[in-house]
């Protein structure tokens, strides 16, 4: 057989894989006068064009205005950026400055540790434990 069968026609999609169903159409302006918009990006990804540009240079674009943006992600800091007044505003003592402001490594404290005491690290098994532990009474 020179004919390709359907078993042997399967398609490895791989990462690259962007379903239809992932395209977001919006609206913009949201009023009555709107037109439907899809991002670049999205649209590419789904055709699996990396120069959309010069695939398609007579399609219209437009720049999205700053009100059409839900977030920003700032790359340097790594901290989504949402509008205010879309999520709940903490309280200052929540939010105050403290001396150890983020962690540098993974599992190192920030501000919630726990002191023990000489009795309390007896029972624990850093290299070996001194005591064993109590009974249950």
């Amino acid at each position: 057989d020179s004919f390709p069968s359907c078993e042997n026609s399967n398609q490895d999609f791989g990462s690259s894989y962007f379903p239809a169903e992932n395209v977001i159409e919006y609206k913009w302006p949201p009023d009555e006068t709107g037109e439907y918009y899809m991002l670049q990006e999205q649209v590419s990804e789904y055709l699996g064009v990396t120069s959309f540009k010069r695939k398609y240079p007579d399609l219209e674009r437009r720049d999205l205005s700053h009100e059409e943006r839900r977030a920003y992600f700032d790359l340097q800091t790594h901290i989504i950026q949402v509008p205010q007044g879309k999520y709940k505003i903490l309280s200052t003592n929540m939010t105050k400055v403290s001396p150890y402001p983020v962690s540098l490594i993974p599992g190192q404290f920030q501000e919630y540790y726990k002191r023990y005491s000489p009795d309390e690290l007896r029972y624990l098994p850093l290299n070996t434990a001194l005591y064993e532990p109590p009974l249950d009474p």
